[in-house]
């Protein structure tokens, strides 16, 4: 018996379907990350050096995040990098104003 070619995609996309679809759908976001795995699965990237070192070792980020299509995607790195500044100067703002709170108290 035949299986309807959507049917037969769906059903090899899904690891544990037991009958009970509650949980088990698969979005985009899913089947992105298969891929994405499969992708990367043996791809190497050269060692980074120069100002890609250096917002990597920032971000503290995984460099198959950032190395797309056989190059460094300085773009991200960038906007990464921004982001995280921004995040740290906002947690430096907030304690300084929980530590004068707390010493108005005192």
């Amino acid at each position: 018996q035949r299986r309807a070619p959507s049917e037969a995609s769906t059903a090899s996309l899904s690891d544990d379907r037991d009958g009970d679809d509650e949980g088990d759908d698969l979005f985009l976001s899913d089947i992105e990350g298969m891929l994405n795995e499969k992708q990367l699965a043996g791809q190497t990237w050269p060692e980074p050096q120069g100002v890609v070192a250096d917002m990597l070792q920032e971000l503290e980020g995984d460099p198959s995040d950032y190395w797309v299509a056989g190059c460094w995607d300085l773009d991200g790195l960038r906007e990464d990098v921004e982001l995280l500044r921004g995040e740290n100067v906002a947690a430096l703002a907030d304690a300084a104003v929980a530590a004068a709170t707390l010493g108005d108290r005192l």
